[in-house]
């Protein structure tokens, strides 16, 4: 068995376990972009922790390539639950660790940090990220790209009042799809869903022109 069927198949099984443990939301694939890439993605979400009210999660990132393996972001979102809104700020990397030409699919290191301009006693002082992604094209055109991934959630600096942020660190996983609408635009859809909470979210990426 060569690497590239190898590869296949380990893809196929992360998927797989992944559908059935995911939560946490990449929004990114395991393909960077390349030294000099930029782009803008959008995002919109629905989090439905257990047993609580269902919270609504909007962000927005500027993303380059600063190396041909490292994309770096920087973000702002604000996210709603009982009609309190609390904005949020952050940037992280994704950096490529595999790629399809090795091993049949593409694989990276995704690590993000965000902290909150309001509101600051309901949640806790940052929010820390880690992760592995894989991702693989579905067809030639590279139209359709399947990505998952597990991502460990850790809330550092704790407060009381934690209704913006877990008390306590999670590791969950991720799957989505992306569907390229134009040559610059592309159609991002992910599903999460855990032991508890839940999420749906779509994202519009805008790859704008290399400087």
């Amino acid at each position: 068995m060569n690497w590239k069927t190898t590869g296949k198949l380990f893809f196929a099984f992360i998927v797989l376990a992944l559908a059935q443990s995911a939560f946490a939301q990449f929004q990114f694939t395991a393909e960077t972009g390349g030294k000099g890439s930029q782009s803008l993605l959008f995002s919109a979400n629905a989090v439905q922790p257990n047993n609580f009210t269902t919270m609504g999660n909007f962000w927005t990132a500027y993303t380059t390539g600063v190396h041909n393996k490292v994309d770096a972001f920087a973000l702002y979102g604000n996210i709603t639950a009982f009609g309190q809104t609390q904005h949020y700020w952050g940037g992280g990397s994704n950096i490529s660790l595999l790629n399809r030409k090795q091993v049949g699919f593409d694989a990276s290191f995704f690590n993000m940090a965000t902290m909150p301009f309001n509101k600051q006693g309901k949640s806790s002082t940052a929010l820390v990220l880690i992760g592995p992604i894989v991702s693989r094209p579905l067809n030639r055109t590279k139209s359709l790209v399947l990505y998952g991934g597990i991502l460990s959630t850790i809330p550092v600096g704790q407060r009381s009042d934690k209704l913006f942020t877990p008390s306590t660190p999670v590791n969950v996983g991720s799957v989505g799809l992306v569907t390229r609408l134009s040559s610059n635009v592309q159609l991002m859809t992910e599903y999460n869903q855990g032991p508890n909470q839940k999420n749906l979210g779509v994202g519009l990426l805008w790859i704008l022109p290399n400087f």
